[in-house]
């Protein structure tokens, strides 16, 4: 079974001037999101795995490279795991 991700609930989220950042306060640290993490950000508002996704951004930019959109949006969730602004959801 994949692995469903969620916004940390403990995240600070602001934006400003149409850029987001993101902070979790347990890690002192101040994230700035691109467009791409931004979106997914966003569409983690609902529990999803990191296929669901991938679909969700592939059905929304077709006409972009496939292995170039995977490698981005897998690159997201990894900067976002480790920063502790999203978590696995418990089984």
């Amino acid at each position: 079974m994949a692995e469903r991700f969620r916004q940390n609930p403990k995240a600070t989220v602001r934006e400003t001037d149409g850029v987001l950042f993101l902070a979790n306060p347990a890690f002192g640290t101040l994230y700035r999101a691109n467009e791409t993490v931004a979106a997914l950000w966003r569409l983690l508002e609902e529990p999803a795995t990191a296929d669901e996704a991938i679909l969700v951004f592939k059905q929304a930019f077709p006409d972009e490279d496939v292995e170039a959109l995977e490698a981005e949006i897998t690159s997201a969730f990894f900067d976002l795991v480790e920063e502790g602004l999203i978590e696995v959801l418990p089984d």
